[in-house]
């Protein structure tokens, strides 16, 4: 992946022209010096359910919590439960995969009910297992598992506040009877 500016060119007016990153500036390629310092924002779609390092080079300029770099490649990578990892505490083992805008979503068994966005349409699930979707992503990047343990303090952490009524938010949809 190669970093860009994107600023909108309306609020370039008057700046230089540079690569990203710039120290003058908040574009780059984020890396963080660990999950616990990670930001949890609450989206209005869902989150990813990959987590794993990072190899940054090229420009890398270091911050108080990560770096900013240039060019950037997966260097470990593994499945996670989106809702675990972005919202509120749970197991983080993926049990089930479902599907969303031509998206996959790894959920565990305490999310698998799938995630709804704020106009009400939500994930499917595809029957695919999330060990096999595990398999193709690294295939398609050549790179190690990460080891579940590395990342379990991510699934420990506290809830993630819900934002005001006005902010749209994904949801948990609670599983249905049948689904059990």
């Amino acid at each position: 992946m190669t970093a860009r500016c994107g600023v909108p060119s309306i609020l370039k007016f008057g700046r230089r022209h540079h690569e990203a990153p710039d120290i003058g500036c908040s574009c780059g390629i984020y890396a963080s010096r660990s999950l616990d310092v990670t930001e949890r924002p609450r989206p209005a779609w869902p989150p990813p359910c990959v987590v794993g390092t990072v190899a940054l080079w090229g420009t890398v300029i270091e911050h108080e919590l990560g770096w900013r770099g240039r060019w950037a490649y997966p260097a470990r990578l593994g499945l996670v439960c989106s809702m675990c990892a972005w919202f509120e505490p749970g197991p983080g083992t993926p049990t089930a995969v479902h599907a969303f805008a031509g998206r996959f979503y790894a959920l565990c068994d305490v999310h698998r009910g799938g995630i709804q966005v704020p106009d009400g349409r939500r994930t499917r699930p595809t029957g695919l297992d999330p060990r096999v979707l595990q398999a193709r992503l690294l295939d398609a990047y050549a790179v190690d598992l990460v080891p579940i343990d590395s990342v379990r303090s991510l699934f420990r952490r506290r809830r993630t506040p819900e934002p005001p009524a006005y902010v749209p938010s994904i949801r948990v949809v609670p599983l249905e009877d049948d689904d059990r």
